[in-house]
């Protein structure tokens, strides 16, 4: 049975972000140092509903996205549709079995899940599938660090750092130990091929509004383990307090529901990448 409903599914794909370009870009240039022919085949594993795969899909002839969760596959398919997107497709499959022939992929791209997956396993599949001189990459964001500012009144900024810092704590008891990795950003975590690479601290920021920083929180795993042990009404409750008794609140409009972009969500992404022996 899929863990994730349709409705979940629907809300990670309204918001959790798309990959920026900036941060694909260190991947794509790091690939083309040693690699020097056309870029036709890469794969996106844990794609979720399409975020990264249809911002790779501009760099390569063919992008495979996979998923285990059908509900995550379905939402994505549907976005290629209503985008008129031809060079993507999507599959039902595990990281670690990789439906595509061997020495047939440049780039194996796992952003927000490697942390899922079984590694050794995925750096085995990794070798077969890779053309020489492909790679590897584990894109991640600190999973428990959200960063809001309210672009209004820089002297508000300290009262939504209480804000972010209780919602973490509240949902902390309820954060998947699985993910765990990310929090720490892969420290832990080293490719095992040739040449690895770690790059930190690329940032990247957004103006949005309080309904996208809500819908955010919702699509968190950690959110959706504390309505499936304290129930649906209990994370609805807990939404409408973060809304209006504390961002509010802290914005000074209080009893408002404002729809206007006055907040920056700011990401910290990290890259870790492993590039097989060989060039092409």
């Amino acid at each position: 049975m899929d863990s994730i409903s349709p409705g979940q599914a629907c809300i990670y794909r309204k918001y959790r972000e798309s990959l920026p370009h900036h941060v694909v870009q260190i991947v794509i240039d790091y690939l083309s140092e040693k690699h020097r022919g056309p870029l036709n085949q890469a794969v996106d594993l844990g794609c979720g509903s399409g975020q990264c795969t249809f911002q790779i899909c501009k760099y390569f002839g063919h992008v495979l996205g996979t998923d285990i969760s059908s509900t995550q596959i379905e939402e994505a398919v549907k976005q290629k549709e209503k985008q008129g997107v031809k060079n993507v497709t999507f599959e039902k499959s595990s990281a670690e079995e990789i439906p595509l022939p061997d020495k047939s992929i440049e780039l194996i791209i796992a952003c927000r899940s490697a942390h899922w997956f079984d590694l050794d396993k995925l750096y085995s599949e990794g070798e077969r599938v890779l053309c020489p001189g492909g790679v590897m990459t584990f894109i991640g964001t600190r999973t428990m660090s959200l960063t809001v500012e309210y672009i209004k009144d820089d002297g508000r900024n300290s009262e939504l750092v209480k804000i972010t810092d209780y919602i973490h704590d509240f949902l902390k008891p309820y954060f998947p130990p699985e993910a765990q990795a990310s929090t720490d950003e892969y420290k832990e975590i080293k490719i095992p091929y040739n040449d690895f690479k770690r790059v930190g601290g690329v940032m990247d920021s957004k103006v949005v509004n309080l309904s996208f920083i809500i819908g955010l929180i919702q699509s968190y795993s950690m959110f959706h383990n504390f309505c499936r042990v304290e129930g649906t009404q209990e994370g609805e409750d807990f939404l409408e307090n973060i809304r209006k008794n504390r961002f509010l609140t802290a914005t000074g409009l209080e009893g408002e529901d404002i729809d206007e972009d006055i907040f920056t969500l700011k990401t910290t992404y990290f890259i870790l990448m492993g590039r097989l022996n060989g060039t092409n």
